[in-house]
């Protein structure tokens, strides 16, 4: 969203572009005199975007065979891209927050063509696409009044009003967000509708508003999992591949990092562990009967898993934490379906020993090598400790659980 100074500057290009030609040529009858606002998505129903947010619309629309239609798209992915145009602008009396930019122009679907809505004064209208009509009323939006759309930006909030006003010139109630004219619409098995009410004026209301969400404004949603699903809870054990010697693993704090738990050898604290299956489309792997995919964890904290480590003193180490009051350390264990589950993503995997834990550290896509285990006894540690780390090459170990 732009800051209140951008506006203002916006605000003052557009006029500034509006200006008349010196040599006084005849008003065009084209797209040429009204300026882009920008590209977006096209949403109805702004009932759940909070000031200051970029949360989704009710519902994204598209255009199919002329017709705007619900998008089946969820909101993860890019939504279909309209091109909003504003042919006359209306700065707002003071700049503030809270300030009312008002814009009279049109909407062009990925189609070029104009959305369009074919009958004025009736109820129920299916809005379509159509070959824009240009016009040279710039209070009619520079269009037929088929095609006249207000569009409004209010400094709290990160997207644009979108009213159809028809044949009714504006500015029309610009110190009022996303109100003016008599037209309202709606969402009638997936097509969307407006309806003409004589008597019930349009005073922005969320629920039934048309809104673009141009440029950065538009931020589609991160995909998240399912919730994850317990496999396997117990203790686990270290085993070396050499000479079969098994080791108890417990969690607890490190002299590296004292404020999340680690794997450890002969400690003293949390014995038990768990295995959660998550599905991830980013990861790409695919559980079955024997093989399992998801996050390891202790049952020290509630909602929190290992997460790999990279660089530094921390290298191949596992760490959790608590819970912190504002989550400065970590939050809890994500479930975003994206590139931030390459640190947390184990694979449980059923054999003849029992269920064996790897950490993956990549998608099923980069065909890497599952990590190994290795030990490192760090000389900080005074307390007897040996932390169990990830290794991308070590053979030398095995993590299980021992039921």
């Amino acid at each position: 969203m732009p800051s209140k100074l951008t506006v203002a500057a916006s605000a003052a290009a557009v006029v500034l572009a509006m200006a008349p030609a010196a040599s006084g040529a005849p008003f065009a009858r084209d797209a040429q005199q009204c300026i882009s606002l920008g590209k977006g998505a096209l949403g109805f129903n702004s009932s759940e975007i909070t000031i200051y947010t970029n949360k989704p619309a009710g519902t994204y629309l598209t255009v199919d065979d002329g017709h705007v239609r619900a998008s089946g798209r969820p909101t993860y992915e890019n939504q279909t891209m309209f091109e909003f145009f504003n042919c006359s602008y209306t700065a707002p009396p003071y700049e503030a927050k809270g300030s009312v930019y008002t814009y009279q122009g049109y909407i062009k679907g990925p189609d070029g063509n104009c959305v369009t809505v074919n009958t004025l004064n009736s109820q129920n209208v299916p809005v379509r696409t159509e070959p824009c009509s240009y016009s040279s009323q710039s209070s009619l939006g520079n269009v037929e009044a088929n095609q006249h759309f207000q569009f409004q930006l209010d400094s709290f909030y990160y997207y644009y009003s979108a009213d159809f006003l028809g044949n009714l010139a504006g500015p029309v109630n610009a110190s009022d967000f996303g109100a003016g004219g008599n037209y309202h619409f709606s969402i009638n098995e997936k097509a969307l509708m407006v309806s003409y009410e004589a008597d019930s004026p349009q005073t922005g209301k969320f629920s039934e508003m048309l809104i673009g969400q141009i440029g950065d404004q538009y931020k589609p949603t991160t995909r998240t999992m399912p919730n994850c699903t317990l496999v396997k809870s117990g203790s686990v054990e270290l085993v070396n591949t050499k000479t079969g010697e098994a080791q108890p693993v417990t969690a607890g704090y490190t002299a590296a990092f004292p404020y999340g738990y680690s794997p450890l050898l002969n400690g003293t604290g949390n014995g038990e562990f768990s295995f959660y299956q998550c599905d991830s489309v980013y990861e790409g792997y695919e559980s079955d009967e024997n093989n399992f995919y998801g996050h390891f964890g202790s049952n020290a904290f509630s909602k929190r898993c290992f997460s790999a480590q990279s660089g530094g003193n921390l290298n191949n180490y596992l760490i959790e934490t608590p819970a912190s009051g504002d989550e400065v350390y970590q939050p809890p264990c994500s479930l975003d379906d994206n590139s931030s589950q390459n640190t947390l993503y184990f694979h449980l995997a059923k054999t003849s020993d029992g269920y064996e834990i790897n950490y993956l550290g990549a998608p099923a896509s980069a065909n890497a090598q599952e990590y190994g285990w290795q030990t490192y006894k760090d000389p900080q540690q005074t307390d007897g400790t040996t932390v169990v780390e990830v290794d991308p090459s070590s053979t030398d170990y095995k993590l299980r659980f021992t039921n």
